[in-house]
């Protein structure tokens, strides 16, 4: 989120980011044997904490959102994620 702001984007997209993945893959426990990964919405809810103990000052108006690049970034990860049976439609 600290390069996200420096860069100037808006820090709240990161949180953002782990909703959408809930949404879209579920949220399914970590299994703790196989994977050290936090499942989504554990790490949405470290982002919140973060963006409410650091970033509560923020100018939030003032980051960049919707440029071409970011859409075009969204438009292939929306791809990437899609469920197989829209990948296969994509082709």
């Amino acid at each position: 989120m600290e390069y996200m702001q420096t860069a100037g984007y808006d820090p709240r997209e990161a949180a953002r980011v782990w909703k959408v993945m809930a949404l879209k893959n579920g949220d399914y426990p970590t299994n703790l044997i196989w994977s050290n990964h936090d499942n989504h919405t554990t790490r949405r809810s470290y982002l919140m904490a973060e963006l409410k103990n650091n970033y509560s000052n923020a100018d939030f108006a003032s980051y960049k959102r919707d440029t071409e690049e970011f859409v075009a970034t969204v438009s292939s990860l929306n791809t990437l994620y899609a469920p197989k049976a829209n990948r296969n439609k994509a082709k």
